[in-house]
């Protein structure tokens, strides 16, 4: 059997009752469910998301392989009412696989650990509740450090601009400070050959997408702690970097509520 974790949310209506739902099917398919976190309420991330998550992380022990339990985890999603059709959309009930014991793994169908891990308060919170010893095997710090590193503020993000795009940080900080005290982030230009700082980061690197990439942009570089921004060169760089900012610093400072 071998330990993993996997996180759930949802912000639809009878959310909560799914994740109970949800946990029961694992364990009718032979899934030992070990621990379940507490259920918080946090800020909806992306600006199709709709009203605020619930969240929680659950530990498991299984005989399956990865790619299995992921397979398993997406049918359960959709035998649940979850539909695939807006990205970052509204949804029913959502089961990610965070970690699988030690494994690291990079495919199109398959990011281990979850990419958006290190940087997601929602997950690291309750994730530290019930496994906060448990190590992040790219980055090798504890989900617990992970979490305490990602509450020193202000933030810092890092903008990576690989190919000059035309963007004015201050415009972007500016629109930001609406939703989020300035005291809480900074951003600063950077260049790949900067120093590595010692305080804390997120380094967000800014592409062109190709022709043929997917339109989604994922933090796939979180060995570095590297959210990568692929630009659609059709529309607005500008105002696709501010959401790709803004998004981050929802899931890294976005209010978490916990249950009384």
């Amino acid at each position: 059997m071998t330990e993993c974790s996997i996180g759930l949310g949802g912000n639809l209506a009878g959310t909560a009752k799914r994740f109970e739902d949800a946990l029961s099917r694992l364990s009718d398919c032979g899934v030992r469910i070990c621990r379940v976190s507490r259920t918080i309420r946090t800020q909806a991330m992306g600006e199709s998301a709709g009203d605020d998550f619930l969240n929680a992380v659950a530990i498991l022990e299984t005989t399956l392989s990865p790619h299995e339990l992921l397979a398993l985890l997406h049918t359960t999603e959709k035998r649940l009412g979850r539909q695939r059709t807006v990205h970052w959309g509204p949804r029913p009930v959502d089961l990610d696989l965070l970690l699988y014991a030690k494994e690291s793994t990079d495919s199109e169908m398959l990011v281990l650990p979850h990419p958006g891990l290190w940087y997601r308060r929602f997950v690291l919170q309750p994730h530290a509740e019930i496994a906060g010893h448990w190590v992040h095997p790219l980055l090798d710090q504890t989900v617990q450090q992970l979490l305490d590193w990602l509450q020193q503020e202000p933030l810092v993000l890092h903008i990576l601009n690989q190919t000059k795009t035309q963007i004015s940080l201050e415009h972007i900080e500016s629109q930001l400070s609406r939703e989020f005290s300035t005291e809480r982030f900074r951003l600063r230009p950077t260049t790949q050959n900067e120093p590595h700082s010692e305080e804390p980061f997120v380094r967000i690197e800014i592409t062109r997408r190709s022709a043929d990439e997917h339109e989604r942009t994922q933090p796939r570089n979180h060995a570095d702690r590297k959210v990568r921004v692929a630009t659609d060169r059709s529309l607005n760089a500008e105002s696709q970097v501010l959401s790709a900012v803004r998004n981050v610093l929802t899931a890294a400072l976005g209010t978490v509520v916990l249950p009384p």
